[in-house]
Order: C-alpha cells, then structure tokens, then sequence
C-alpha cells in the first residue's frame, strides 16, 4: 500500500507550496458526512450539517476550483457538490471489507470516467479518515496519486482543530494585508 501523508502545516500557503511540489494537477475528495440534510438537496448543501465538512469544503475551495471537487459518499461513490441526492445513512464502518473493496473499485471507476485519460497527471487529496482512503490507496490504478491529508492518528477531533488553526492562520494572514 503506498500512503503519502502531508505534514502537518501552520497557514495554508505551506500547504499550497507543498502541493505544488508535486507538478500535478490536483482534485480533492471530501469524505461524506453522517450529519446530513433531511430531505433531497445538492451534496455540497447535503453535508452542510456537519462543522468539519463545511471546513474542509473551505478549504479545498481555497486550494482548487469546485469542479475539482468532490464527496466520497459510502452509498453513492464519487459525486459532484452539484449532483442532488436523498439523505441516506450509511458510512463506511458499517462495511466489511470486501464492500470497501467493491467501493473503491467504483471509486476509480468513477474517477476513470471524470478524468479520462488526464487521470494519470493528477494527484488526489483526500480530506477523510481511513475507512474511507484506506481502499483508494490499496488499488493499482491509484498508486502514488492518493496524498492523504490527515495523519494517521487523527480522530474528528483533531481534525476539527486542525481545520480551525489552518483556516484561522489564513483569515488572520489577510487582515494583515488590508
């Protein structure tokens, strides 16, 4: 299995340098949430519910355009913030590991068909924990193009905190420039 964990950083402009280090094109996958919306909505507003979804769809907005982004959903796989969909609750902790499998096969599938033949010149940053990278950087067809985010030994908690200090560092660093 090939990880590639980014350190952690103190502003996002680190953070941006460090993925520019890559030369890649870049798109980033935000994990689903189990805090949704109660009736059909757009995934962007589906997970909107969710503090740590709505601070890693920031800060993904802040390092690619929107189209480069997208929701590992444990129902659905890879969906676009555009594409309207019905709550559900489903996570990937209810899924053995031959269901993971299956889901990070309809994973690349998916990115397969977005990306076409440009897959190969991107990097994917995946904003999510484990169970949800873990059968994105067991598969072939992704190896060395899955950087993981979070380091291993964050919980929600740490994530939390983690987005708060990056996002913080960020705003603070523009009302500097004003």
């Amino acid at each position: 299995m090939e990880e590639i964990y980014l350190p952690e950083y103190l502003d996002l402009e680190a953070l941006k340098r460090e993925l520019y280090k890559y030369n890649k094109k870049m798109a980033i996958l935000i994990s689903c949430t189990k805090r949704k919306l109660k009736y059909k909505a757009k995934a962007e507003k589906m997970y909107s519910k969710s503090p740590v979804f709505r601070k890693k769809l920031l800060l993904a907005q802040k390092i690619v355009p929107k189209e480069k982004i997208f929701v590992l959903s444990a129902k659905h796989g890879l969906i676009s913030l555009e594409k309207e969909i019905e709550p559900y609750d489903l996570s990937m902790k209810q899924k053995n590991k031959e269901e993971k499998n299956q889901w990070g096969m309809k994973i690349v599938n998916q990115l397969e068909k977005i990306f076409g033949n440009q897959m190969n010149e991107h990097l994917f940053l995946v904003l999510a924990g484990r169970d949800y990278y873990e059968p994105l950087v067991k598969n072939e067809k992704l190896k060395k193009k899955i950087l993981i985010f979070f380091p291993k030994n964050f919980g929600n908690g740490k994530r939390h905190q983690y987005l708060n200090k990056l996002l913080n560092i960020e705003r603070k660093s523009k009302q500097k420039k004003s």
